[in-house]
């Protein structure tokens, strides 16, 4: 999930599911506004959870977001970026605030 900010920052959703559907939902500052279904492989969907495995994702801070200790400084006016992955019983989720520094 991309959020808004004081600018023309794209905002959407996209949910890939464990059969390989995606859904997209584009929301303004993107090619397409509205709804979208897709698909991806069954080996490009293993590709995508690998590359969460590489970079260890479950073991991040939840949140690199304004006043958190992951975000010592930061400029205003930034959109964020939300990933989520449940997979074999594990949820993880982090809020990425774009204006993070330091």
């Amino acid at each position: 999930k991309r959020t808004a900010c004081y600018g023309s920052c794209p905002v959407y959703e996209l949910t890939i599911f464990s059969d390989g559907r995606v859904e997209y939902n584009g929301k303004q500052f993107v090619r397409k506004t509205g709804k979208a279904t897709g698909t991806i492989s069954r080996k490009q969907l293993e590709e995508l959870v690998m590359e969460f495995t590489n970079i260890y994702y479950f073991n991040l801070p939840t949140s690199f977001e304004r006043g958190s200790k992951h975000c010592p400084q930061s400029a205003t006016d930034h959109p964020s970026a939300i990933t989520s992955i449940a997979w074999q019983g594990k949820n993880h989720s982090i809020t990425h605030y774009h204006g993070c520094r330091g």
